[in-house]
């Protein structure tokens, strides 16, 4: 979506929206940070840490709040960027917290993540630059825009021999019944 983004704004609202098209790819960055942070929740939550919980939820929420203020100030885009920041502290501290819940070191938990944010922001580099060549309409970039950073991303996991990659190929081998 980050890639598109313009497209998506052209499409669905038209061409006066456009500039709208920073604070959605600020927002869809900071979208990324919301999956592994409920992964790490629900798995404080099913060690039945309560109070740990607790914790990290008002740790989080404070985080969050101050933020407001930076929106007082910066205005929106200084805002937005604020939720970016906090969200991937958020990350972080549900990192520390589930670690010392399940004895695994924090490095352990960051590697594998960081090793993906890497691997993301190099191929959405590489697609913005291979797709700058091309001029096509807007449902045909945001299609190959989407095609080619899927495309790289699947294969630069298999290079690596990534672990997620290996997974999700081996969901889909599964039969079903």
């Amino acid at each position: 979506m980050y890639l598109s983004a313009e497209e998506i704004i052209i499409l669905l609202f038209s061409d006066k929206w456009l500039p709208s098209g920073n604070y959605f790819k600020i927002i869809v960055l900071s979208a990324f940070a919301y999956p592994v942070s409920a992964l790490m929740v629900n798995v404080l939550l099913s060690k039945g840490n309560s109070k740990g919980f607790l914790k990290l939820e008002i740790l989080k929420k404070t985080l969050f709040a101050i933020n407001f203020s930076i929106g007082f100030f910066w205005g929106i885009e200084g805002y937005l960027y604020g939720v970016l920041a906090a969200s991937f502290f958020a990350v972080f501290l549900n990192m520390f917290f589930v670690s010392k819940e399940i004895n695994i070191s924090t490095r352990e938990l960051f590697l594998p993540i960081f090793k993906q944010i890497l691997i993301s922001i190099s191929l959405v580099y590489i697609t913005i630059n291979i797709m700058k060549y091309f001029t096509f309409s807007k449902w045909i970039t945001l299609f190959c825009n989407s095609i080619v950073y899927t495309c790289l991303f699947i294969l630069v996991n298999m290079i690596f021999n990534m672990q997620t990659i290996t997974y999700v190929i081996n969901i889909f081998k599964k039969p079903s019944y």
